[in-house]
């Protein structure tokens, strides 16, 4: 990823009834722990542990947490993840 930070999200609030399995696929339910889902970002709050000199010019405004507001006709904003899946 093109994004320092990584966020996890266990499902750890779902309890097979939440959602409702009749707004689900094939009413599935979902009890809890059985999804994940890892959201790249910046880091919320952040503050660059390396110090200023040993940020690197294309990562500045992700290396100190910047938050990107999407404007209609402002810049365009890129981020890139790849996603490899091996079986173990």
């Amino acid at each position: 990823t093109t994004a320092p930070g990584v966020q996890l999200y266990t499902a750890n609030y779902l309890d097979g009834s939440s959602p409702s399995p009749s707004m689900c696929k094939e009413g599935t339910k979902y009890p809890q722990w059985q999804a994940l889902c890892l959201e790249t970002q910046t880091y919320p709050d952040s503050v660059y542990a390396g110090g200023e000199a040993s940020i690197p010019s294309e990562g500045k405004d992700f290396a100190r947490g910047r938050c990107f507001i999407l404007h209609p006709g402002g810049n365009e904003y890129v981020h890139d993840v790849e996603y490899e899946f091996r079986e173990v």
